[in-house]
C-alpha cells in the first residue's frame, strides 16, 4: 500500500521532483495502511482504543513500519 501510494502521488505532483526509495525487502500490506493515507504525508496505523494517555507513541517509516506495528 505504501509504494502503490508514493507511486501515485510521485505521478500527480507535476511541479515538483519526486523520487522514490525503495527497498528490495519483501514486506506485508499492514492492517491500517492505505493508498490514500500515504498523499497525508503521515497517519495512524494503529490507535490507542482504550482511551488512556499513551506512555509513548511508535512512529515508523518503510521497512521500520512494520517494526513498530507488531512492537506496539
Amino acid at each position: 500500500n505504501e509504494t502503490a501510494g508514493a507511486y501515485k502521488v510521485a505521478v500527480l505532483n507535476r511541479k515538483r521532483p519526486s523520487i522514490l526509495a525503495l527497498s528490495r525487502q519483501k514486506l506485508p500490506n499492514l492492517p491500517g495502511t492505505s493508498i490514500e493515507g500515504v498523499g497525508k504525508g503521515g497517519y495512524i496505523v494503529s490507535d490507542n482504543s482504550t482511551g488512556n494517555k499513551p506512555d509513548v507513541i511508535l512512529i515508523g517509516t518503510g521497512s521500520e513500519l512494520e517494526i513498530a506495528y507488531y512492537a506496539a
